[in-house]
């Protein structure tokens, strides 16, 4: 078992030791995404529809007394 698991740690060590890796990678995402944009690529969104027709993307419904509004996820 011990063979197994000190490469696994030691790859993360060096990944992510002094995490500019990791935030490399995010900045990478963020010029990824900003150039889609750009060119007027259409980036998928997980829309979906309300009880009452409104259509929510990447948000939750929520239709107290039959009038539905959307919350972005986590509020």
């Amino acid at each position: 078992m011990m063979p197994v698991i000190l490469p696994l740690l030691l790859s993360l060590a060096i990944r992510g030791g002094d995490g500019q890796a990791i935030q490399g990678d995010r900045d990478l995402i963020a010029k990824l995404f900003k150039r889609y944009q750009e060119h007027g690529l259409s980036v998928k969104r997980a829309c979906h529809t309300c009880d009452d027709g409104t259509e929510c993307c990447d948000s939750r419904c929520s239709c107290p007394w039959n009038t539905c509004t959307c919350i972005p996820w986590g509020k």
